[in-house]
């Protein structure tokens, strides 16, 4: 957890802060993806929408974790705004 982001905390705020179980992140979103494979979080359907995004939840070992150690997300930049995640009508 120490070699975190600014940017990869701020992405993780969202859930410990506003206790988020899903977060909806586009595919080439680099810095979500990063999280994926540091497996801090996972994408929890295949069904998505290339411009509103994929769902994606935190592990639950790193909810445990930020629960006892929320200083681990000090030093976080600001959180992205949220994708709508899927609810764009065609």
């Amino acid at each position: 957890m120490r070699e975190l982001l600014p940017d990869e905390k701020a992405y993780l705020l969202r859930y410990v802060t506003e206790q988020q179980n899903t977060q909806y992140f586009r595919l080439d979103d680099g810095i979500a993806q990063g999280l994926v494979i540091k497996h801090l979080i996972y994408q929890a359907a295949a069904v998505g929408d290339l411009y509103d995004g994929f769902a994606y939840n935190l592990q639950p070992w790193a909810r445990r974790y930020f629960a006892k150690h929320p200083d681990a997300l000090d030093g976080a930049n600001k959180p992205p705004d949220p994708l709508p995640g899927g609810a764009t009508a065609w």
